[in-house]
Order: C-alpha cells, then sequence, then structure tokens
C-alpha cells in the first residue's frame, strides 16, 4: 500500500510547462526617464520561425515587444512578469539594449547586477548602447522576412 502510495505522488510533471504556452524573450531593452525604470522585451513567435525547405514566407513576422515599469530595475522587471498573459521564458535573449539616458545616470551596474542573477539568461548576449528609444528599435521590422531572433 506504501509503495503504491508513493507511485503516485512521485510520478508526472507537475511543473511542465509546453512550448506553446510561453513567450520567448530574444532581446532586452532598458531605459531610464524620470527616475523610472524602463524595460522592454522582444517577443518571439514560434510560427514564424518554422518553415518549409525552400519556401518563402509570404508576410513579414510580427515583432512583439513588452513593456514594464517602475522606480527600481527589478520594480519593472515584476511589473513586466505581471501583465505577461503567458509564461516567460529568458532563455533565448541574445542581445541586452541599453539607453543613453541609462547610461549617463550610471545606473549600467545596476542593471547588470539583476541581470547576472537570472541564470536562464544566456552568457554570451550582445551588449549595445542607443540614443534611440529602445522601444523603437525593438520594434524595428527584420529583412528577408526572417524571426526578429534570426
Amino acid at each position: 500500500m506504501v509503495a503504491l502510495f508513493l507511485l503516485l505522488t512521485l510520478t508526472g510533471c507537475w511543473s511542465r510547462y509546453e512550448v506553446q504556452n510561453m513567450n520567448y524573450a530574444t532581446a532586452v531593452g532598458i531605459d531610464y526617464v524620470d527616475g523610472q525604470y524602463t524595460m522592454y522585451l522582444q517577443l518571439l513567435d514560434f510560427s514564424t520561425v518554422a518553415k518549409l525547405e525552400g519556401q518563402q514566407k509570404a508576410e513579414q513576422p510580427p515583432v512583439w515587444v513588452g513593456k514594464g515599469e517602475g522606480s527600481s530595475f527589478t520594480e519593472a522587471a515584476n511589473d513586466l512578469y505581471s501583465t505577461s498573459q503567458q509564461r516567460l521564458n529568458l532563455g533565448q535573449i541574445s542581445a541586452i539594449l541599453f539607453s543613453e539616458r541609462l547610461m549617463k545616470e550610471n545606473k549600467v551596474g545596476e542593471v547588470l547586477e539583476l541581470i547576472n542573477r537570472y541564470r536562464e539568461i544566456r552568457y554570451l548576449a550582445w551588449l549595445f548602447s542607443t540614443r534611440e528609444p529602445p522601444e523603437e528599435i525593438l520594434l524595428a521590422t527584420p529583412f528577408f522576412r526572417f524571426s526578429p531572433n534570426a
């Protein structure tokens, strides 16, 4: 009886998430305006990644960008998580974009400290800086009908 009870409690994937029920971030942008952090996540749409060999896509793949705000970078990240309709996966992030305002206020160290705590973010992410708003750059459509992460 005990062995049967143990088999019932130890089997299954209780914390499993289906691939199609997750949002995959490919890039993150961070801005700092008037004492508020704004975090942008560029999200991947898996329907634009899969293709048949030799077949050209008929339409441009969509670019999805999520936004979170807060008085600290942690609050901005938590705001982004709380407004997401599906679980976020940060394991595909390959680019981190800092605004010029963030760098002028010397807030990059605080941001990098928190980013380093997320073990699922790749260790070899590209770091960029811009004078333009990060949201505009992350909303740019890619060339040749590729997905934004290509």
